[in-house]
């Protein structure tokens, strides 16, 4: 892929409203054009990190746009990628989502879930860490980094930058392992192969059963969350 190319992936890895970026200093940005320039200036020098939440501003989730699954073994890179595998096969039997895996750059796999639509609804963390635990089941994977798991303000490694300690891509990769090329719209379909509302009401429903709801410090006032999808 040319420049150009990258360039047009890394915008729609963007979209069109705000992020955090980092490196891992995390700074806030409503303007794709910052996440090209601070790739373009770090390329193999700095980790290139982005949100996979949407921010309305520093530290401010407006709603939840993807989920971070990270699968690491500094010995057995083919143990993380067996164990990624096997969780993508379980999402698509499961729940019918499919997840953009990528080759971390070094010692991993990230899995990015996307949801159909940003969720803008209340109780965003709490979400976020219920669908994680829905989605990852009873499964035991070794691999499997629990530090990422339920944390909805996570930084992601941005596809297609270079990791800076190992010097290899970021790649998406295909279900054999293989480099994936993204083509234009690619965001499009892992949304349509994405979490959608009746998921989320799943969540909320199971979370409700739970009594976090209330007793949760970044609660607001109303006691059960308003299910919303949409443009934040």
């Amino acid at each position: 892929m040319d420049y150009e190319d990258v360039k047009a992936l890394w915008t729609e890895w963007f979209m069109l409203w705000g992020r955090e970026l980092g490196d891992p200093f995390r700074w806030f940005t409503n303007d794709s054009e910052d996440l090209i320039r601070f790739a373009y200036a770090c390329q193999g020098q700095k980790p290139i990190f982005m949100s996979e939440s949407i921010y309305s501003g520093l530290n401010q989730v407006s709603a939840l746009d993807r989920i971070l699954f990270d699968f690491d073994s500094k010995q057995d890179l083919d143990a993380a990628w067996a164990e990624v595998r096997d969780f993508a096969a379980r999402l698509d039997r499961f729940w019918r989502i499919k997840p953009l895996i990528c080759f971390s750059g070094s010692k991993g796999y990230h899995a990015h879930i996307f949801f159909k639509e940003p969720y803008t609804g209340s109780y965003l963390k709490e979400i976020y860490s219920q669908l994680c635990r829905m989605l990852r089941g009873n499964a035991g994977y070794k691999t499997l980094d629990p530090q990422p798991l339920g944390d909805y303000k996570r930084l992601a490694r941005v596809p297609l930058t270079t990791h800076q300690g190992s010097g290899k891509l970021c790649q998406p990769v295909d279900q054999d392992g293989g480099p994936l090329i993204l083509e234009p719209g690619f965001v499009k379909y892992y949304r349509s192969h994405g979490i959608g509302r009746g998921l989320i009401e799943t969540a909320i429903r199971k979370h409700q059963g739970r009594g976090l709801f209330e007793a949760s410090a970044e609660a607001p006032s109303r006691r059960y969350p308003t299910l919303h999808h949409g443009k934040p």
